[in-house]
């Protein structure tokens, strides 16, 4: 019979090891153990667009179509978040563009909470995801759940939204909000 005892286990690097332990009698125990990075994995099932402003039909079908534009992956794509911190808040993005899994490009990531004070929902915690990829500006995705334009469709409760009024207030001074929407669903079958 194996007797209870604590057994203690320092990850010197990552990678995979079995560990065999073996008690007076011959009994053995395989411990297979992983040392690995902690992960998020979001796929986007869903692009939309937030917009509101004082401006014509062809105004936000152009707005519409230029942000839109700016989204790094397209449907099907995705984001993997490695976070290589203690503190699991920040590490190495791969970004997936066209589906998630294939080819991808790697970049850094800052993941950063925030409460805003709101004087309708009282305070809200943000989380916020600051990504650099190469040749890209800096980019910021604010996580939130994600409310859509049709009330037949139900409200998913994940998406990053990203600010590009700024973008657009220049060439439409009549802009209020301008933000991509990409909805995520995390894949189940991936569990680190």
């Amino acid at each position: 019979m194996i007797s209870s005892c604590d057994i203690s286990i320092k990850a010197l690097a990552l990678g995979e090891a079995i560990i065999t332990v073996r008690d007076q009698s011959g009994n053995t125990l395989d411990i297979h153990v992983i040392v690995d990075y902690y992960t998020d994995n979001y796929i986007v099932s869903k692009q939309d667009i937030l917009l509101t402003g004082d401006l014509k039909d062809s105004e936000k079908q152009t707005i519409k179509e230029k942000a839109l534009a700016t989204i790094p992956v397209k449907t099907g794509g995705g984001y993997k978040f490695i976070y290589t911190d203690a503190e699991i808040a920040r590490g190495k993005v791969l970004v997936y563009q066209e589906k998630f899994g294939n080819k991808a490009i790697e970049g850094s990531f800052e993941r950063k909470s925030n409460e805003i004070e709101n004087e309708q929902w009282g305070t809200r915690h943000i989380i916020s995801f600051d990504l650099t990829l190469p040749e890209q500006p800096k980019r910021t995705f604010i996580i939130s759940e994600y409310i859509p334009s049709s009330r037949t469709s139900p409200i998913v409760l994940m998406a990053f939204f990203e600010d590009l009024k700024k973008t657009f207030t220049i060439d439409y001074p009549t802009v209020e909000q301008v933000y991509t929407e990409q909805v995520l669903t995390v894949p189940s079958h991936l569990y680190y």
